[in-house]
């Protein structure tokens, strides 16, 4: 890949970002709490709460891989665990949906010569995935809608049925789908816009394939049931008793602030997100940013594993 110094300034700032928003908060909390919580911490809680995030990842190499073997692009699960590690470990520097996907991506492209169907998968699995937060919300939503009076969690929910339900309505109705793809293959559009008709087309062939989505749906809602109950555990290890309901309405909140591509892997982000949400419910800045540090322990641990498998794993040597 050809080297580009804004990619470095890039890195550079959201470190930077980081630190700050890390600073802030470290002179706005009781840091002696903190450290005291941390080091405290119940460890079977902490082993267990790294195993669900590993079983997180391993439900979406799933989802991915399935994928993988509708487009019949002859992926090994090996490889595609290679390309995954490889993805998580990039995630450490890169936003984490980005930097796995682009990871994940460039090293199948070069691996199956088919940069437009691997791209495709990644963007069903993409999809999948925030059906799969939406789905949850509603199923959290209909058993604990007294509960959920803040504007804010109320405004996010209503944002994202309308994001999922736009996206949809774009790739799987026929009517846009057909006016779409006859603009993008007019002869004037250029190359370009027809690689981006081209992977429409992969994509839209998944419409009338009921038992995959459901399949892949389902692979999805699991994968986000398991991310809130990482951070219940991560509670749990720290002696916070707090109910579990809360957990599954303020973390896909968290990992969505956390997603902004402004600090190195949502660092800081995650940190202020998680103190607000939670000091809805009483629970101090302290405890509550220790929950936060708790858990990027864990994607961090989960990164450098990565990596190393990606290492152990890969057939053909390159940066």
């Amino acid at each position: 890949m050809k080297y580009n110094p804004g990619d470095f300034f890039s890195i550079i700032f959201r470190a930077a970002l980081s630190v700050i928003l890390l600073s802030l908060l470290f002179n706005l909390v009781d840091k002696d709490a903190i450290l005291s919580a941390i080091l405290k911490a119940d460890k079977l809680y902490l082993i267990a709460a790294f195993l669900m995030l590993i079983l997180n990842y391993g439900l979406c190499l799933l989802r991915w891989y399935i994928l993988l073997k509708e487009f019949h692009l002859g992926v090994s699960f090996k490889k595609a665990f290679s390309a995954f590690c490889a993805g998580i470990f990039a995630s450490l520097f890169i936003p984490s949906f980005v930097g796995i996907d682009l990871a994940r991506g460039t090293d199948l492209s070069i691996h199956t010569k088919k940069p437009r169907q691997v791209l495709a998968t990644i963007l069903l699995d993409r999809l999948s995935g925030y059906a799969g937060i939406v789905i949850l919300l509603t199923l959290v939503c209909l058993f604990t809608y007294r509960i959920i009076i803040d504007k804010t969690i109320l405004s996010f929910l209503v944002t994202a049925y309308i994001l999922l339900g736009l996206m949809i309505f774009v790739i799987f109705n026929k009517s846009v789908y057909l006016k779409l793809t006859g603009y993008l293959r007019n002869h004037k559009a250029g190359k370009m816009r027809e690689s981006v008709s081209n992977i429409y087309e992969d994509i839209h062939m998944f419409r009338g394939k009921a038992l995959l989505l459901t399949k892949i749906l389902a692979l999805s809602v699991l994968s986000q049931l398991i991310l809130p109950l990482v951070f219940y555990l991560a509670a749990l290890s720290l002696g916070l008793k707090i109910s579990i309901v809360y957990f599954f309405i303020f973390v896909p909140l968290i990992g969505a602030i956390a997603l902004i591509p402004l600090t190195l892997s949502g660092l800081g982000l995650r940190d202020v997100s998680t103190i607000f949400f939670f000091g809805k419910i009483g629970i101090p800045g302290a405890m509550a940013f220790s929950v936060s540090l708790l858990n990027f322990s864990f994607v961090v641990a989960a990164g450098i594993l990565g990596g190393l498998l990606y290492v152990a794993t890969v057939s053909y040597r390159r940066v």
